[in-house]
């Protein structure tokens, strides 16, 4: 009985001795400091499109989509201002090639004085005094009409004389002629000036498509400048979340420190990472700048533009991709060889070869020429004859005219041959030759354009999986980087895993918004190759 009673004693003065120590534990507990416990750093989800250009001082912000750049473009860029001018160009040398065939007017006037000794005893004067004066006037004019031209001519003259032997002091001579003339042979069918208005409207044409083509290669700048901006300012923002997460990760890291539950020497990784985050920050900056200057280059008209002062903030954000691209390549490739510009402008430089080539077999031809002319005249003035004085005028000299009194006629053929045409017959093999080399380079060009457009319609498709497998691959680091932080917050992982894990989130942020722009250009590139090259 007495062993049991010491026992129970003693099981009585442990139960009180663990009651005391308890009460006492808490009470220690609950007068001690409390050291707050570090916090798992929470994995922010990036969303493309949001981000904003950063602020420069005296710099205002200009919001713009991409449709107003490239409306600002169409108004103000240099190398477009520049390419307007072309088809100006065309018409004007139209214009000059169609004067050709402008009439021509001339007018004349002459005088004369001359005195010499007479050597004619018949004049009856020792020294003779001859003035003439002339009055003439005519027009010519190159006919469109198998290489004729034609011309008139009045002329008219008075003419005074000392001598006693001139029929008529002073004499009024008239005339009118008319010549006609055209080739036969050579220049019959064609010629230079004719085949230069046969061309002039497929210049004009190719003029006006290559001004299209201009627009669309300048649109297709500003389209990837304007991607490429908004591009730089997506990886500004995701710089800025890296570098937020690594100084969060390095507090989180120091507050480990201090309660004892990591080494001193843990925060040399997460130090490392916010080094290297603000470095590849400072990088994202560089190439925003970069980027709008580019797009500004293409933008402005000249160093005082205001656009050149602003910021330029594109607001377009990259549309949803939920849906497969639906690519018809058949009817693109159809499209793209019936309406696409360099084939257009080739088939057209192709149609004005071909005309050229008349004339380059017109040169083979001999040359044989036919002219005529046809000629009346008239003569009148003051004339003494038998005593009797005869006061005649301009009026009598145009009614001889009138009256057909005194009628020329003439006609000439005139015929030249370069023996063997061994020259026109060289330039005419040449012309075929080259003629017959741009209808197989433009075989190639259709050749290289259905290639080209299966290249990018293939593209299309492969930028489309590159950008789902990018977002994929996005979303699992995202959700990796919050696992792995709740194992550094358990003790289960490292800063150094840790610092891995969010440099990999970062690139695959990167390799998302790239996936993204790709695809984008991918399916503008394919579009525009229907119409215009690249």
């Amino acid at each position: 009985m007495t062993k049991a009673w010491r026992i129970s004693s003693a099981c009585a003065l442990m139960t009180v001795l663990g009651t005391i120590g308890t009460a006492a534990q808490g009470q220690q507990q609950q007068t001690a400091p409390q050291t707050p416990r570090p916090q798992t750093p929470v994995v922010e989800r990036y969303v493309v499109g949001r981000a904003l250009p950063p602020e420069v001082p005296g710099s205002p912000v200009v919001e713009m989509t991409l449709e107003q750049a490239i409306n600002i473009a169409l108004e103000k860029n240099l190398n477009l201002q520049s390419a307007k001018m072309n088809p100006v160009l065309q018409d004007l040398s139209l214009a000059a090639t169609r004067a050709t065939f402008t009439p021509r007017f001339t007018g004349t006037y002459s005088f004369s004085d001359n005195r010499s000794v007479s050597e004619n005893t018949t004049e009856g004067v020792f020294q003779t005094v001859r003035q003439n004066q002339g009055f003439n006037g005519g027009f010519s004019q190159s006919l469109n009409f198998h290489g004729a031209s034609m011309s008139a001519n009045w002329n008219n003259g008075r003419n005074t004389s000392n001598t006693v032997t001139s029929s008529f002091n002073p004499t009024l001579n008239s005339s009118v002629s008319v010549n006609f003339s055209m080739p036969l042979l050579r220049n019959f069918k064609i010629d230079g000036t004719r085949n230069s208005l046969r061309t002039a409207p497929i210049n004009r044409l190719v003029a006006d498509v290559q001004l299209q083509q201009t627009i669309s290669q300048t649109s297709t700048q500003i389209r990837n400048a304007y991607w490429a901006l908004r591009q730089a300012i997506e990886q500004i923002e995701i710089s800025k979340m890296a570098l937020e997460m690594a100084r969060r990760t390095l507090e989180d890291t120091k507050l480990r420190v201090e309660i004892g539950t990591a080494a001193p020497i843990d925060t040399a990784q997460p130090d490392l990472t916010v080094a290297t985050s603000e470095q590849s920050l400072l990088q994202a900056e560089i190439g925003w700048r970069n980027a709008e200057l580019t797009l500004k280059n293409l933008l402005i008209g000249g160093l005082d533009d205001e656009l050149n002062k602003a910021t330029i903030n594109p607001i377009d954000r990259p549309v949803e991709l939920n849906n497969p691209p639906q690519i018809d390549l058949q009817a693109a490739m159809q499209t793209a060889l019936a309406n696409r510009s360099d084939v257009t402008i080739s088939r057209r430089n192709l149609e004005s070869q071909e005309l050229t080539m008349d004339v380059t077999k017109n040169a083979v031809l001999p040359q044989l020429n036919f002219s005529t002319d046809y000629q009346l005249s008239g003569t009148d003035g003051v004339r003494t004859q038998g005593g009797v004085t005869h006061f005649g005028g301009w009026t009598g000299a145009l009614g001889q005219i009138a009256g057909l009194d005194s009628p020329g006629f003439s006609m000439s053929f005139n015929f030249s041959y370069d023996l063997g045409m061994r020259a026109a017959k060289a330039n005419l093999a040449s012309g075929q030759i080259r003629l017959d080399q741009a209808r197989l380079q433009l075989r190639n060009q259709e050749l290289t354009i259905q290639n080209e457009i299966t290249r990018l319609a293939l593209n299309v498709d492969s930028t489309y999986k590159q950008f789902l497998a990018a977002r994929k691959s996005r979303e699992v680091a995202e959700v990796n980087l919050t696992a792995e932080l709740t194992r550094l917050d358990v003790g289960l992982s490292n800063n150094f895993t840790v610092a891995q894990v969010q440099e990999r989130l970062t690139s695959q942020r990167l390799a998302e918004i790239n996936a993204i722009i790709r695809y984008i250009n991918a399916v503008a590139d394919f579009e525009r190759a229907q119409k215009f090259p690249g």
